[in-house]
Formats: structure tokens, C-alpha cells, sequence
């Protein structure tokens, strides 16, 4: 009687198994090869578009309709976890990918941006996360977005998250080692919006701008 009732619950989820199957060949495909938002959204509005407009014209429905959706919707969801692209005003896209292997000849960069984090102070290092608001890269200003994972050797007092700083520091992208079974950190990171790291070689090369304001504060918690 068991296995009649496990094989009729099987087969009342049976409709559902292409929907499932859509959804998870999306967070597949989407770890593989990463879609702008732009893209991204008019992907899922067309396939919403699709079962509307059968609905409106009072065609005959079909189940597989919605299946489309089901595949975008995997799409967005594995987004903030994939290997994601870095757009031209991204923090990112300023790093120089030449000379990673000596600090010396590791560019430094000029950086404004607000801290987004508490500041924590193990002994040795401060670390916290800046959401970035400009660089300066070859003389030049400009304006990016994207988190940092600042570490800075030393201990930043009076600096709280909120307030806006200025900091002279390296930078590098984050990765993994490639074992097996790893901790993800580069996927942890970005879950929490930082897509770079960087290194201050001393509390003297980061200065506060302005204070935190109170209604700033949540908005820095947030980011």
C-alpha cells in the first residue's frame, strides 16, 4: 500500500518535473556563462510575455508555456553565486592584470568610497568592506561602483562604517585555489558585493573625509 501511495504522489508531481528540470538546467547554464541584467531581464520578460499573450488571444493552453520562464528564473536566481561579469564602471575593471606577481611593480591606486563595514581589528590588520565611489588611475578621476575588501596593516582609529575615507592602496581580484570541496571564497565575497580586494600599507594612508551621517548608516549596512 506504501509503494502504491509513493508511486501515486510521483506521478501527481509528474507535470511538475519539466518546470524543475527548466529551473535547474537554468543555474546551470548560469554558473557556465553569466548574462548581463539587462539581458537577463528581458529574457524573463519574454518568457512571461509568452503564456500573457496566450492567455489574451484565449489560445489553447499548454504547460510547457511556462517552462521558458522557469529556465530565466533559474537564470537570475544563480546570478549573484556564478562567475558574474564585470561591467566597464565596475571597481574591478580598473585593475591591471599586469604585474600581480611583485608588489613593486603593482600599480597604487587612489580611492574614495564609503566604509561599509565595521572596522575589525584582529592585532595586526584592520580589515572592512568601501563601497567605491571614484579613482584615480593614471592622474585621471573617475567614477566606479563595486565593493573592496580593504585590509590595512595596522589600526584605523576613528574611522567607523558610514563615513566616507580616501585611501592609497593595491589591488587584486580575489580567487580560489581550485581544490576540491573548497570554500568558495571568491562566491562569498560576491554574495556580499565585494568583487576586489585591497591592501593599505598603513593607517597613514587612509584619511576620513566626511562622518557617517545617522541616516547613512543603514544604507552602509546594507551594501
Amino acid at each position: 500500500m506504501s509503494r502504491d501511495f509513493s508511486t501515486g504522489k510521483i506521478l501527481q508531481l509528474a507535470p511538475l518535473m519539466p518546470v524543475f528540470i527548466a529551473f535547474g538546467l537554468g543555474i546551470i547554464v548560469g554558473g557556465w556563462y553569466p548574462l548581463s541584467l539587462s539581458l537577463l531581464y528581458a529574457l524573463i520578460a519574454l518568457t512571461i510575455l509568452l503564456p500573457a499573450l496566450a492567455f489574451i488571444q484565449c489560445w489553447r493552453f499548454s504547460f510547457f508555456l511556462i517552462v521558458p520562464m522557469f529556465f530565466s528564473l533559474g537564470l537570475l536566481f544563480i546570478g549573484p553565486y556564478g562567475p558574474g561579469l564585470t561591467p566597464p564602471g565596475h571597481i574591478a575593471a580598473s585593475i591591471s592584470e599586469g604585474g600581480e606577481s611583485g608588489r613593486q611593480s603593482r600599480p597604487l591606486y587612489d580611492i574614495t568610497g564609503q566604509v561599509a563595514s565595521e572596522p575589525l581589528f584582529t592585532g595586526r590588520y584592520t580589515r572592512f568592506n568601501v563601497s567605491t565611489r571614484s579613482i584615480i588611475v593614471k592622474g585621471r578621476r573617475r567614477k566606479v561602483a563595486g565593493g573592496v575588501r580593504l585590509t590595512v596593516r595596522g589600526e584605523t582609529r576613528g574611522i567607523a562604517r558610514g563615513d566616507v575615507v580616501r585611501f592609497l592602496g593595491y589591488l587584486k581580484r580575489p580567487h580560489n585555489f581550485g581544490n576540491p570541496g573548497e570554500f568558495n571564497y571568491v562566491r562569498w565575497l560576491r554574495v556580499r558585493g565585494v568583487e576586489a580586494l585591497g591592501s593599505v600599507r598603513s593607517p597613514r594612508w587612509i584619511i576620513r573625509l566626511h562622518r557617517a551621517r545617522a541616516g547613512l548608516l543603514s544604507t552602509s549596512a546594507r551594501a
